[in-house]
């Protein structure tokens, strides 16, 4: 199984932040959406470069957040936004799959108070709708998603779907400048019979959902899986 190496000593040796990434000036929102399934004992390889790229993307913040202060035109954020957990719903909101991802991302060097936690949905349609209402309640308008970047086809096809407006990025494209490790093993990946099957079937769900947007379908086909045990 790969892995991605998260300690200290490996994470940072031959740290370089990636100047080609950045976050919109007027983000309010991030949504970082879970990977798998929450009844897994350990996160997918997916959702830990997920949960990688939020760690990321709040240190960017801290760097660069101006802390509301619009006059100072030198930072690139407005100011610091909240990032949303999304997905792996369970019986139990405690048991959910974006409670696991929180951990990971607070043990790697997240800040707890800024990642919340909504994971009540259980598929991208889910998931969208999870973050339209979030943001109609909380007034949200500039939001990003983090997702994997063969899901982003998908996650643009349902915003529009939704009339969610939200930009959408790359968790690779942000945890490749971690480090020069983080660099290769992505690239690795990406070049990987697995990840093109997921790109794939990721290819073959967008046009699904032409028919399906809501998943309802592919929903009960997961349930009626499960419970045999198939």
């Amino acid at each position: 199984m790969r892995e991605i190496y998260t300690t200290p000593s490996r994470a940072e040796q031959g740290y370089r932040r990636n100047e080609q990434w950045e976050l919109p000036k007027e983000v309010d929102a991030v949504y970082i959406l879970f990977n798998g399934s929450p009844h897994d004992e350990k996160l997918s390889f997916d959702a830990r470069v997920r949960a990688l790229a939020a760690v990321e993307i709040l240190k960017y913040c801290k760097e660069h957040s101006n802390g509301g202060n619009e006059n100072d035109d030198t930072i690139k954020t407005k100011a610091m936004p909240s990032v949303y957990l999304v997905g792996g719903g369970a019986d139990k909101p405690e048991e959910s799959g974006s409670h696991r991802m929180k951990d990971y991302i607070v043990r790697h060097g997240g800040d707890d108070e800024s990642i919340i936690v909504l994971g009540q949905s259980n598929n991208t349609a889910g998931n969208i709708e999870e973050i339209l209402e979030h943001m109609n309640k909380n007034e949200h308008t500039k939001a990003l998603i983090v997702s994997n970047d063969y899901h982003g086809s998908r996650i643009k096809q349902l915003l529009s779907y939704y009339g969610v407006s939200a930009g959408v990025v790359a968790a690779e494209d942000c945890v490749k400048g971690r480090s020069s490790h983080h660099e290769k093993l992505l690239k690795e990946y990406e070049m990987s019979p697995e990840y093109k099957k997921k790109k794939f079937i990721d290819s073959v769900m967008t046009l699904y959902l032409r028919l399906d947007p809501k998943q309802k379908l592919v929903d009960k086909v997961r349930s009626f899986t499960r419970k045999h045990g198939r």
